[in-house]
């Protein structure tokens, strides 16, 4: 009963139902609420390819969109790329969208009229390269990839998707291209023309990529500035290392695309070698859907763990798809199981999830998207739930996660950013990034306050927005800690995670060197060596170099000069703005402990070059009674 009431109080539903859920959300209207860790991804399709309905689900809060591009044509892809974005702008919000590319696949082709064959177990049949004019029978059947025949072998598992058809390979001809199965699933057994299934255990070509994806890759590059790509069939780093090369050229070609890369996990091979592969790519999806075709089901949810605590270690982000709210395919509410599988994977540590077939082909895709916002929401806030924030955050853990050797640095600023909200109750830490290496390694630490990342790049925002608890802002590059609180002030205000007089933690590079007379802004020192505590509302009192004080008026705001026109009056008894330890002249550089792999994708914003400095923290206004 107390758990009701405190929902009442906040104006929450004290019990749902699915009327007025689909109405109005538990957490108070049909606006999206206003801070949520867990992100909800939507796939786009037939379902809810309309202007109308991506609106509505911009509006309820969906926080990225992914385009199959293997189930529509390149200028359909290109239509709902340009139609999310449209809709993004009118609602001023930074929406990431996901191309996912399908990779080699195998089917059955060459099926009569009917489009349809009957099998029964333990019948033998005869799988080979279909010829032209060719169609299949109750003996034999046709595959459309001849390479079918060069990475099968004796004994391995043939599993058709939608289908529970499973067959066995008996021999194999390879100069022939033919194979001689069996079928292995009890009782009778219809299967359809076009049929897609997968090799157990078995790479499914040498080259993740066809001649197919390499076209769409070139299609993305020269008509969208896509966000991220997801690449499928990655079971190995030489797999995804063959990828870069092309994607570097068209990065070169095109210097307006800037994807990150995705991995969609999919085998027990990609699992076992996920550790090889992670420096490879910036993030990881977990295709359950799959993996329970090459593993046992009760290995699923072991391999989920896995993944995204292997994801966590390395920094990059983690989302669960397939099967999240399948049964909102065809039904208006989802089951008692499906919430507990969202509850259980948002507790494990992932970033977000991903609506498949609800939202594509299905019949309630609004509905589908809103319910699990819904429930990501509850999951985070009911009061009668000590999984998540027990197990999770940062804040009732018993410790923070250990510095990685590559990204000392960063990793160390992070755990320091985090204990120093806890200790002071701040309400968020904002951070100022331009490539990412900060917020990567805040946000794997699981911070049980908001995140509010500052970037200049609008498409460095659409990317951050889809990392654990991070809302992105985009402001203009700032030049000076006085600039940067006064900008933190303004936005974390008007997102309503903090009120005045609030204290927030600040973390930050060093800021641009200005030259006075000179329209060059200087140089970037990369990498976080700042934390500060701020005040909301109260100048910090930071000294600013004579060199750069009148460049520095010329880009203050009008709010910047009221304060300095009147100075809001000082607290009796205030500890110095800012605690510099040792010598604030000193710089040295970042010790040389651990080098990767030259082709290995590392954190935006560190380099062998990072310049250390000697951290500052500004020690909030204190005052005796």
């Amino acid at each position: 009963m107390h758990a009701i009431h405190e929902r009442a109080a906040k104006g929450y539903p004290g019990k749902l139902t699915a009327a007025n859920l689909i109405a109005a959300p538990a957490y108070g209207g049909g606006d999206a609420p206003p801070y949520r860790r867990g992100k909800v991804i939507v796939t786009l399709g037939p379902g809810c390819n309309t202007r109308e309905a991506i609106a509505q689900m911009l509006t309820d809060g969906v926080d990225a969109f992914r385009i199959m591009m293997a189930k529509a044509t390149n200028e359909e892809n290109l239509r709902l790329f340009n139609l999310v974005r449209e809709v993004a702008d009118e609602q001023k919000k930074f929406v990431p969208i996901i191309a996912s590319l399908q990779g080699p696949k195998f089917r059955i082709t060459g099926l009569t009229n009917s489009g349809l064959i009957l099998l029964q177990e333990g019948q033998t049949l005869e799988m080979r390269a279909i010829e032209k004019g060719e169609t299949c029978n109750a003996y034999g059947l046709f595959v459309d990839n001849p390479s079918f025949f060069s990475v099968i072998c004796v004994g391995a598992e043939l599993v058709f998707r939608h289908t529970k058809l499973i067959l066995n390979v008996l021999s194999i001809d390879p100069e022939l291209q033919k194979c001689i199965v069996r079928v292995m699933t009890p009782g009778l057994i219809h299967l359809a023309d076009h049929s897609s299934f997968r090799i157990v255990g078995r790479r499914t070509a040498e080259f993740p990529l066809t001649d197919v994806e390499y076209e769409q890759l070139h299609f993305l590059a020269e008509n969208t500035n896509i966000d991220w790509i997801c690449f499928s069939h990655i079971n190995t780093d030489m797999d995804i290392r063959s990828v870069e090369p092309y994607m570097a050229f068209l990065r070169k070609k095109f210097p307006s695309f800037p994807p990150r890369i995705m991995l969609k996990v999919e085998t027990p091979l990609s699992v076992t070698l996920l550790r090889e592969i992670m420096p490879y790519v910036d993030g990881v999806m977990i295709a359950r859907g799959a993996l329970g075709e090459e593993m046992e089901l009760g290995y699923v949810p072991v391999a989920q763990k896995t993944i995204i605590g292997i994801a966590r270690e390395f920094g990059k982000p983690s989302y669960v798809a397939s099967s999240v709210c399948d049964s909102m395919y065809d039904n208006i509410i989802p089951t008692r199981a499906e919430v507990s599988d969202v509850n259980n994977a948002l507790a494990d540590g992932c970033d977000g999830l991903v609506l498949c077939r609800e939202t594509a082909i299905g019949e309630f895709a609004i509905q589908a998207a809103r319910y699990l916002i819904e429930i990501v929401t509850a999951t985070e806030t009911d009061p009668l739930d000590a999984t998540y924030c027990g197990k999770l955050l940062s804040d009732n853990c018993n410790g923070l996660i250990t510095p990685r050797v590559e990204f000392q640095q960063e990793d160390a600023l992070s755990i320091a950013a985090v204990a120093t909200a806890k200790s002071l109750n701040a309400k968020c830490i904002c951070v100022f990034s331009i490539h990412g290496c900060s917020i990567l390694s805040l946000v794997r630490q699981r911070p049980g306050i908001p995140i509010v990342v500052f970037t200049a790049a609008p498409s460095a925002a659409r990317w951050m927005s889809m990392l654990w608890g991070v809302k992105a802002v985009v402001v203009p590059r700032m030049r000076n800690m006085r600039l940067s609180a006064i900008q933190c002030d303004e936005s974390v205000q008007d997102l309503g995670l903090a009120a005045n007089e609030d204290l927030i933690v600040m973390v930050c590079g060093s800021f641009l060197e200005l030259v006075e007379g000179s329209e060059d802004i200087g140089r970037v020192q990369r990498g976080t060596n700042h934390i500060f505590v701020h005040r909301i509302g109260t100048n910090l009192d930071i000294e600013t170099p004579a060199s750069e004080a009148s460049v520095i008026r010329q880009f203050e705001g009008p709010l910047l000069r009221q304060r300095r026109a009147s100075p809001s009056p000082k607290p009796p008894l205030r500890a110095s703005g800012s605690l510099q330890t040792g010598v604030g002249a000193i710089r040295s550089p970042l010790p040389q402990t651990g080098q990767t792999t030259i082709n290995a994708r590392q954190h935006g914003g560190s380099s062998g070059s990072t310049v250390l400095r000697t951290t500052r923290i500004g020690i909030p206004s204190v005052q005796q009674k």
